[in-house]
Formats: structure tokens, sequence, C-alpha cells
């Protein structure tokens, strides 16, 4: 999966959510709580690169404060784009001054490795949700070292414009749907002059392995694109394009599938992001099954702390405490801890669609490979053009990438 093309999209809709959000810090602690205040206060400062929603995050401190009146939690935001340096390193200057932050899980992975944050492999996990359970290593952990507690676990979806659907003629779009679904959607949308973009590279993964392929194999650390299963995957994205149900444009492939009105089909990382209007739809099944791109929101610790047990100590408590998972849960997170209340207050919020959709999605949520798609598309637009075969271009593709 292109991470960035999917930042991109997620960046746009998570800036639409945050607008005029307050930028100070969390509620200030009352004199109320359980524990006694410690003659020495500790204050904390929390970097939410765009992780959590801010209303959801002051809800978790304000809570934490009451619980524990001797921490002083302070937020600091900061923009997405800021987060790495130009060449893709974890940029150090946003962790002055900083505690803990609260980052997507695939930018966080490279601080560890810099000895920017501290190694929270021995932090005791609290029990998860058993969907939640399976990825929650793969999505914090860098050759057995982790690098961060996960607060968010999501699949990746696709957000439905259903009223631009209604126009192409298609009034009942079911969760459970197939590629010829998905294809006979697309077929409707082109047929009803509904044009759109999505970039195919949000999409060829799913669709390579609900053939039963893959493009990259993590383990081997190689391309594995050269499968039978892959072939037949990328054969039917061929046909899409003959069809003129995806567009070709250079090196990248389109979709037609959204209006003036919206979009009708685009992908997205998270399932807790939401506009009028729009509902979230799972990846549709090929004959391996379904399958989605899992993502995190993480939350790390500075090793420039100056009080790391309380750091992380609010991490843990963040992911452990059910009074913590229902406050998020109530603002769309989907809860990691198997707490029946979060479930109910989650699905109450997001709504009993996105809540199912979400749940099949995680059937088959994958970690992605992180390897980036855009030489792969460049390689592969002869043939989808229909100016070289598919084993040519494929045998060709497989000595060249790196």
């Amino acid at each position: 999966m292109n991470r960035k093309a999917f930042t991109s999209v997620a960046l746009m809709l998570i800036l639409t959510l945050m607008a005029g959000c307050s930028k100070s810090g969390g509620p200030a602690p009352s004199s109320g709580g359980d524990s006694k205040t410690p003659e020495k206060q500790v204050e904390l400062t929390l970097l939410n690169l765009m992780g959590l929603r801010r209303e959801a995050l002051d809800e978790v401190i304000y809570a934490y404060q009451e619980k524990h009146p001797g921490v002083r939690i302070k937020v600091k935001e900061s923009q997405l784009n800021q987060f790495q340096t130009q060449d893709g390193k974890f940029n150090q200057a946003l962790l002055e001054g900083v505690d803990l932050a609260i980052v997507p899980g695939y930018l966080a992975s490279t601080g560890l490795g810099q000895g920017l944050l501290k190694d929270l492999t021995n932090v005791r996990l609290p029990q998860l949700d058993p969907s939640i359970a399976l990825l929650y290593d793969d999505l914090s952990k860098v050759d057995g070292k982790r690098f961060g507690l996960p607060i968010v676990v999501d699949p990746g979806m696709l957000m439905v414009n259903l009223a631009q659907l209604a126009k192409a003629g298609i009034k009942d779009l079911p969760l459970d749907w197939t590629l010829q679904e998905f294809e006979q959607t697309m077929t409707a949308l082109k047929n009803a002059n509904i044009p759109g973009q999505l970039m195919l590279s949000g999409l060829m993964e799913p669709i390579i392995r609900a053939y039963g392929g893959k493009m990259y194999d993590a383990a081997k650390q190689a391309w594995a694109f050269d499968s039978p299963e892959a072939k037949q995957a990328l054969a039917w994205i061929a046909r899409q394009v003959t069809d003129g149900n995806l567009k070709q444009d250079g090196d990248k492939i389109q979709i037609m599938i959204g209006g003036p009105n919206g979009p009708g089909i685009m992908a997205l990382p998270k399932a807790v992001v939401q506009m009028p209007g729009m509902t979230l739809q799972p990846y549709p099944k090929g004959p391996k099954g379904r399958y989605s791109p899992a993502s995190a929101t993480v939350g790390v610790v500075s090793a420039q702390s100056k009080n790391p047990e309380a750091a992380v100590e609010f991490l843990r408590e963040t992911i452990s405490a059910a009074y913590a998972q229902q406050a998020l849960a109530k603002n769309g997170v989907r809860p990691v801890l198997n707490d029946a209340k979060a479930m109910a207050a989650w699905q109450e919020s997001v709504g009993e669609r996105t809540a199912k959709g979400t749940e099949l999605a995680l059937e088959g949520a994958y970690v992605d490979s992180g390897k980036n798609s855009r030489d792969l598309m460049q390689g592969l637009a002869p043939y989808f053009g229909g100016t070289a075969g598919l084993d040519e271009t494929v045998a060709k593709l497989m000595t060249t990438l790196k």
C-alpha cells in the first residue's frame, strides 16, 4: 500500500475534522481524585501529531488528571508534514521539551532506531480485544522492540457516498461485497457519467491479496507479484482499464468514482474518519477472501523525557482503563480493550453499518510492508496500457525493483 497516497487523503480528512478545535493544553486537574497529591507535581507535555481528535484526547486527559491529581498534562500540536525530515527520518526537533507523543504508527517506527524514543517492549499490556491482539505487536514493533503502544488499531476501508451511488441506480450496496459487485458499481458510475479520481495504489495490494497473492513478501524481503495469483489480480485490474472503469493517466491509474457533490468511493486508512453523507465500506472480497491494510495510532515516549515513568503510565492506562477506552469510543475510536461498554459506545457513535463493516475489514487485516508502489505502478503502466504483455512486464520489473 502506498503510504504517501493514504497519508494525503487521511491528512485532508483529519484537517477537516480538527478545524476549529482548541489549541490550548488539556483541562486543569481538579482537587478531587482517589489518590493523594504528591509533594512534587509532575508535568507532562504531550505532542498530539494529529493522531487523535482533540475532543477525545481532552476527555481522556481530564479523566486521568481527576484520578491522578499529581499529574498535569499539557498538549502541544503539530502538523503531520513536520514529523519527518526531508531524508525520511524522525524530526528530532519536534521532541524538544516533549515527554510523549501520539502519532501515526508507520512514522513513529523510525524514531526508535534513531535513539529518540524509549523502548517500551517490557510495558505490561492489558487484555486486548481478540481481533486487535493479533495485529498489536506487528503494528508496534521493529526487530522485536516495541516503539509505542497502539491506542487505535484500524483496518483500511473505502469511503462511499451513497447519494452519489443512488444517482447511478445503486440503492443498496452490500457490506459483504465481492470484486464482481465492486466492478458492477464502477461500471454503473461510469455509465452514469459520474467522474472522480482514486489512485490504484490504494487498492492494488488488497486486490492482489484477494486473489491469494502478495505485492511484497516481508518475510523474504522481496517483491512477490510474479506469482500466478498476483498475475490474476493484475489481469483483473487491466480488464477494468480496458472496460473504462479504471482510467490510466501516465503511470497513474484512476477510478471513475465520484462527482461534483463529493467522491463516490475513496480509500482511507482509518475507520474513525467520517464526512457528512458518507459511509465506510470494507474492501471487496475475491477468490481468497477480503484483505485490508491495518494502521495504528501509537503513543510513544521521548528519550528526552524527564518523567518517562509517568509518561508510560499515562499511555498504559489509556489503553487499559475502561474510562479511557469509553471516552475514546464515544468519539468514534474503536476500542482496543476487551470492554463491552466501550464497544457499545463505539458502535453507537459510528452507527451500525460502519461498525459491522469495520469488523468485516478486521477479519482480513494485514500489516503493510511499507514498500512504495510508485515504481511498481510505473513499471506496470505498459501492461495496463496494452502495449506490453503481462509476463514480459512482470519479469522485467522483478529484475529492476529494489
